[in-house]
């Protein structure tokens, strides 16, 4: 039997991926599978709304999913992300925007820190990058957005050295990417799973006020419980004024 190229170690198996998209049980908070890269300004503001409407409303789960992977080869037989170098060559010869360091970031704080510290530290690298322009391919801006997050200093620099640490965070963003491609073909950034219903790509016109989250989150409801038919809404730019002749 050839092996599945995606199928990850031990750590994310079949059924940790099953139970990940479960329908939340009736009266609760809605379960949202997000799946963002953190050099995507529509991911950005996606997590903020997420974050803002809280427990109450939303349980989240977020899942890293490289925009390169796809661009690059989205079956990951050929390349994979997770199995590169720190230093790998971008496709587009961008080194600012490879994601494999803040990705591994993220995973090594997901799995070591509380959940308040995660929150902080995922909003903390998209600020770095569209709200001050840093390049968080750089361990250095990295470790600046952890001590902002409460993450002890040096602690990420050492956890991405140790072998054993990298090794599982690889090992998320694999299962991550897994998931994405296991069900549904997601092909990008950010896509929204709202209680195990089909998964929703969406991009937001710009930051969504905290009064104007709830209401938000109901719209997108109403949607996806209408006809099945509907696959794509899209708002096309308005005509820009023309100099005058």
């Amino acid at each position: 039997m050839v092996p599945d190229p995606l199928d990850p170690p031990a750590v994310a198996t079949h059924a940790a991926l099953a139970a990940a998209t479960d329908p939340a049980p009736a009266g609760a908070a809605i379960v949202v599978e997000a799946f963002v890269d953190f050099h995507c300004q529509y991911s950005y503001r996606v997590v903020a709304w997420l974050d803002d409407l809280g427990p109450e409303h939303v349980t989240v789960r977020h899942h890293l999913f490289a925009i390169e992977q796809v661009n690059r080869d989205a079956t990951g037989m050929d390349w994979r992300l997770w199995d590169q170098p720190l230093d790998y060559r971008h496709w587009k010869d961008i080194p600012e925007k490879r994601p494999l360091l803040p990705f591994m970031a993220m995973a090594i704080v997901e799995a070591s820190e509380p959940a308040q510290v995660a929150r902080d530290f995922r909003l903390s690298l998209y600020m770095a990058k569209f709200d001050f322009g840093k390049d968080i391919s750089d361990i250095d801006v990295v470790e600046v957005a952890g001590r902002m997050s409460g993450v002890a200093e040096g602690r990420l620099r050492a956890a991405i050295a140790d072998p054993a640490e990298s090794a599982a965070a690889r090992a998320s963003i694999q299962a991550d990417f897994r998931l994405a491609r296991s069900e549904y073909e997601i092909f990008g950034v950010p896509t929204l799973r709202l209680n195990g219903d089909r998964p929703m790509y969406l991009r937001l016109a710009g930051m969504v006020p905290v009064e104007d989250g709830p209401r938000l989150l109901q719209t997108l409801l109403a949607v996806r419980s209408g006809p099945p038919e509907i696959l794509e809404l899209k708002l096309p730019d308005p005509v820009a004024p023309a100099w005058p002749a």
